[in-house]
């Protein structure tokens, strides 16, 4: 019989290779390419009252984990269901907001902790939320934001040119 960690390990197996086959099939269906990368967005949930719109959660943002591709016209970020597509002529500044906030969810493969995002200095609260000391909006026109966490913003700034 299998020990309790060899089950336990079989099963992680499993999980990942019905994610990997999900992903594929959700990447054919919606013409997504291969090299499409994934990238964390951050989106928030909020109602607005007269001095403007604020968080309605106990965290700053959501990460949502996207495919990003882009072609020359075109940014391009998708989820499991749409692709959206944004024309660069309307990708507009880049502002580094100064301001620590709270992230609902890590989607990387790497710890938050890793040597690999040491330079963002990303920590995590006694409520056990992620915690980065500055993130990215992206202005889309004149009514729109893409907000991004600082470890995305070079992936970013290659897809757009």
């Amino acid at each position: 019989t299998l020990s309790e960690l060899e089950t336990f390990e079989s099963i992680h197996e499993v999980d990942e290779e019905a994610e990997e086959a999900e992903e594929a099939r959700v990447k054919e269906e919606l013409g997504i390419p291969e090299d499409a990368i994934d990238m964390d967005f951050l989106s928030f949930f909020y109602r607005e009252d007269e001095d403007g719109p604020f968080s309605i959660k106990p965290f700053d943002f959501m990460t949502l984990e996207m495919f990003a591709y882009a072609d020359e016209n075109s940014l391009h970020v998708a989820d499991f269901n749409d692709v959206y597509s944004i024309s660069k002529s309307d990708i507009g500044e880049i502002e580094k907001v100064e301001e620590e906030t709270t992230l609902l969810g890590w989607s990387k493969d790497e710890p938050y902790d890793s040597e690999a995002f040491a330079e963002f200095g990303i920590k995590e609260n006694e409520e056990g939320f992620i915690v980065v000391p500055y993130y990215y909006s992206v202005k889309i026109g004149e009514d729109f934001e893409l907000v991004l966490p600082p470890y995305e913003i070079e992936a970013f700034k290659a897809l757009i040119g």
